[in-house]
C-alpha cells in the first residue's frame, strides 16, 4: 500500500498545483510536449512493472494487461503528441454583418487545475487517458489512484514524479477520506469515474465552487 496522504499534504499539493499553473509551468506548447514526452517514458520504462501490477491487483493476464490498458494508454499518449500542433491553432470562425470587417477565431486556453479521480477496474487506462488529455489541453492535474489497485496506487505514488513535475501533477494517495478532503479543495474541473452514488458526492462537493465535471459512470447503481 502507497503511504496515504495527510490533509496538510492534500492542500499543499493543490495550492502548489495552482501556484504551478499561475507561472504558466504546463501552459507553453513546448512544455506541454515535454510532459507528454515524459509521460510516455514512464510508460516505456515502467511496462513490466505496469503489467506486474494489473496482474497483482485484477489477476489479469500479461496480454490482457498488455492490449486493453498498456497499449490503448500509450495510443492515447501518441495522440496526443501528434494533434497537439493541430489542436492549440486558432480557428478562424465567421462573424456577423456587424462585425464584418474583423478577424475572428476560437482560441483553446487551459482551464487550470484539474483534479482526476481514477476507479479500481482500469487502474492504468483511466488515469493515463485523461491525464494525457490535461496535459494536452495546458493544465495542471491532482491525481487521485484508486486505492483498491493497490499496486498501481504504489507505482505511480512512488514513480511518477521521478518523470513529471510533482508541483504540476502532485499524487494524492488514501481512500474515503484523502478523496473527500480532496474535493473539498478548489479546482478548475473533476474528472470522475465510477458509480453513479459516488458521482452524487462529487456533485455536491463540485456545487460549492460551481466547479464544471465530467463524469464517466457505470450501469450500476
Amino acid at each position: 500500500m502507497a503511504h496515504w496522504s495527510s490533509k496538510a499534504q492534500i492542500v499543499e499539493a493543490v495550492a502548489g498545483a495552482h501556484a504551478a499553473f499561475k507561472a504558466k509551468k504546463t501552459r507553453p506548447v513546448e512544455c506541454r510536449r515535454k510532459h507528454l514526452e515524459q509521460l510516455k517514458l514512464f510508460m516505456e520504462e515502467s511496462k513490466e512493472d505496469i503489467l506486474e501490477a494489473l496482474h497483482h491487483d485484477l489477476g489479469k493476464p500479461k496480454n490482457e494487461g498488455l492490449l486493453l490498458e498498456y497499449a490503448m494508454a500509450l495510443s492515447d499518449i501518441n495522440r496526443c503528441l501528434n494533434e497537439l500542433d493541430e489542436w492549440v491553432k486558432p480557428e478562424p470562425v465567421k462573424t456577423s454583418l456587424l462585425f464584418m470587417m474583423d478577424d475572428a477565431c476560437v482560441r483553446r486556453l487551459p482551464l487550470g487545475v484539474v483534479t482526476i479521480i481514477v476507479p479500481w477496474n482500469y487502474p492504468l487506462l483511466l488515469t493515463i487517458q485523461p491525464l494525457a488529455g490535461a496535459i494536452a489541453a495546458g493544465n495542471c492535474v491532482v491525481l487521485k489512484p484508486s486505492e483498491n489497485a493497490m499496486a498501481m496506487e504504489k507505482l505511480l505514488c512512488n514513480k511518477l514524479h521521478h518523470y513529471l513535475d510533482e508541483e504540476c501533477f502532485p499524487i494524492v494517495c488514501g481512500g474515503v477520506e484523502q478523496s473527500g478532503i480532496l474535493l473539498e479543495q478548489r479546482v478548475d474541473h473533476i474528472f470522475f469515474t465510477g458509480c453513479l452514488s459516488v458521482a452524487k458526492i462529487v456533485m455536491r462537493a463540485a456545487s460549492v465552487f460551481c466547479t464544471p465535471i465530467t463524469l464517466e459512470l457505470g450501469g450500476k447503481r
